[in-house]
């Protein structure tokens, strides 16, 4: 099905916040998924298998100082916070992980590269990743599941020119990837009560007729 950008970032956002995060992170989730859904990346798929992961207890996953976790794999959106909140600190090269569906962190590494001014590469498993202000190159694909992770500065001339890429409006997202977002959105909803449904439509208690 195609959904907008819009439709895209909105349900993303509604699927982490029912998932637990907070909304800071459930923002930035929605944010690294429309920039990828964008550059016709699949981030539906990465933030679905994320939330599938840590359904159990975001603290197990959540970075400390060593870029290891409880559980012994990393979430991606709580990981990507954390490295937008120490670029100042990256050196040359990071190795941290695994780190479930690592895509989600390409958005995190094209901030850096913006802010540093120069190339950065994403290396996970058999998917590679190199940005810089305005372009892009992806080689091999990237797995939903938890890999190692390694972001190093540079890059950008030792495989092919990186593109600019024409951006997407639109998005075409599997079924049953947007319907696993869709169940951890619902969990937003508050539940109907006494009250909420007497006020809802129909007569209620009232014979209006």
């Amino acid at each position: 099905m195609t959904r907008s950008l819009g439709e895209v970032d909105a349900m993303a956002r509604k699927a982490a916040r029912g998932a637990g995060y907070a909304w800071g992170l459930a923002e930035e989730a929605g944010s690294a998924v429309r920039w990828l859904e964008a550059r016709g990346l699949d981030g539906c798929a990465a933030l679905a298998a994320t939330l599938q992961t840590v359904d159990q207890g975001l603290d197990g996953f959540s970075p400390d100082a060593d870029w290891t976790s409880a559980s012994g794999a990393l979430c991606p959106v709580m990981t990507g916070a954390a490295l937008s909140d120490q670029i100042a600190d990256f050196e040359t090269e990071l190795s941290f992980g695994p780190v479930i569906a690592p895509i989600l962190l390409v958005p995190v590494v094209a901030y850096m590269a913006m802010q540093r001014q120069q190339d950065m590469t994403l290396e996970a498993g058999s998917g590679r990743a190199v940005v810089n202000g305005g372009g892009l190159r992806t080689e091999g694909p990237f797995s939903t599941g938890a890999c190692a992770v390694t972001i190093r500065a540079g890059g950008a001339g030792d495989g092919g020119a990186l593109q600019v890429a024409e951006l997407r409006t639109r998005s075409d997202v599997l079924p049953d990837i947007w319907d696993q977002l869709d169940h951890f959105a619902t969990k937003t909803y508050a539940p109907a009560t006494e009250a909420s449904r007497l006020k809802g439509a129909g007569a209620g208690l009232t014979d209006n007729d």
